[in-house]
């Protein structure tokens, strides 16, 4: 987000905004710190409240403001978020704190697909054991094949009687949100041009409740520690010559084709890499699971994936959607390696890693914002220590 100078019509409701983005990151931080979660919480409801009192304060010296600022108003007082918004900081300035209550979320978390995770959400004591609450989960009828893969995600909520359903940051993150896309749109205010849409969240506001959880592996009860998911851009030794030349050189992948221009760029960069995957693959003898992510300016951040079981995989891939939303990432390339196999009818929940004469294949999927996507798949046989790559489908 860009800031505006000191003397800029509309700059101390900027100052307002950042001043609530900071104490919003300060809550998380203080997320099981009851107190110091209420009072960094008070002060960013009393800032993101304060944003629309300064700029009405500036009206003077922005042109066409009443006529501006009175389609934004409708909106405010339309959008039940906002409004509980006005009400709190009154309530909070005038009367009390607001009245907080804490919840645990257990989700069981054996799928890729949201809707296939099963949600108990309950005022627990913090006492409860995650025995018991495997017990109330065991008690719905969930099959053991599903259990055997899962793990029991424990997420702390700090939510109110109004909007029982949001988490209580997550509800400030909204309220932050339409206000950003007020002052993104101040610009627009002598030219009647439609809105814009806004910053959207900055990644230090983006928080899908990795904070607020605690893991279990339901197979063993064992408390999960994600330290198997690593994430960097591309490094200064990445773009030194003499590296990329060794690299070059060890893999060969100077006789990989150069980037098709087909005119579809997503395809174009899964062709080239699934090529350059395939050559690495063949000189390694394995490849290594990993996500790249594209921002809008087509940088590349990369994930390296190290699962220890299927159910970290469930686990990671929420990992990599949370920092798809934290860099805004236009853009997906996944490759690695996987199992094959033909699914039996007699055994519908076997995976294809538990079949005895299972294949292997090297796979590549891409996906991009605006709905296109790619499923590359190449099998491969291993012939004592050299591998035989076979046409790959899409």
């Amino acid at each position: 987000m860009d800031t505006k100078s000191a003397d800029a019509p509309g700059s101390t409701a900027y100052k307002r905004l950042f001043d609530a983005r900071k104490h919003w990151v300060r809550a998380l931080e203080a997320y099981f710190s009851p107190e110091d979660f209420r009072i960094e919480i008070n002060a960013c409801i009393q800032a993101l409240r304060s944003v629309t009192f300064v700029l009405q304060a500036d009206k003077a010296r922005i042109p066409d403001f009443d006529q501006w600022y009175g389609a934004w108003r409708s909106k405010l007082r339309a959008d039940a978020r906002m409004k509980w918004s006005v009400e709190a900081r009154n309530k909070i300035v005038k009367v009390r704190d607001l009245e907080l209550h804490s919840k645990l979320r257990a989700s069981l978390v054996g799928s890729y697909i949201e809707s296939e995770v099963p949600t108990l959400q309950a005022e627990y004591s913090p006492r409860i054991t995650t025995a018991k609450i495997l017990a109330e989960f065991r008690s719905k009828g969930i099959p053991a094949e599903y259990l055997k893969h899962s793990q029991l995600r424990i997420e702390r909520r700090w939510v109110i009687s109004d909007f029982p359903e949001a988490e209580f940051l997550e509800l400030l993150a909204y309220c932050w949100t339409f206000l950003s896309r007020i002052l993104n749109d101040l610009q627009n205010a002598s030219t009647g041009a439609p809105p814009a849409d806004g910053w959207g969240l900055p990644p230090c506001m983006v928080d899908d409740g990795e904070y607020r959880s605690i893991w279990v592996k339901v197979s063993t009860g064992e408390v999960s520690i994600l330290d198997t998911v690593s994430s960097a851009s591309i490094t200064k030794e990445c773009r030194d010559p003499t590296n990329q030349a060794a690299v070059l050189e060890k893999y060969g992948l100077a006789g990989v084709p150069p980037l098709p221009k087909t005119g579809n760029e997503l395809r174009d960069m899964a062709t080239y890499f699934f090529e350059m995957a395939k050559t690495m693959l063949k000189v390694d003898g394995h490849h290594v699971s990993i996500v790249m992510l594209f921002n809008q300016s087509k940088q590349a951040v990369f994930l390296e994936l190290r699962p220890e079981d299927r159910s970290d995989k469930y686990r990671m891939w929420r990992t990599v959607a949370s920092e798809v939303k934290r860099i805004q990432a236009r853009a997906l390339i996944c490759i690695s390696e996987a199992w094959t196999a033909t699914i039996q009818q007699s055994q519908p929940f076997q995976h294809a890693a538990e079949v005895p004469n299972r294949g292997e294949a090297l796979n590549l999927i891409a996906a991009s914002e605006d709905g296109d996507g790619f499923a590359f798949i190449a099998p491969f046989t291993r012939i004592g220590e050299e591998i035989i790559i076979h046409e790959h489908a899409c």
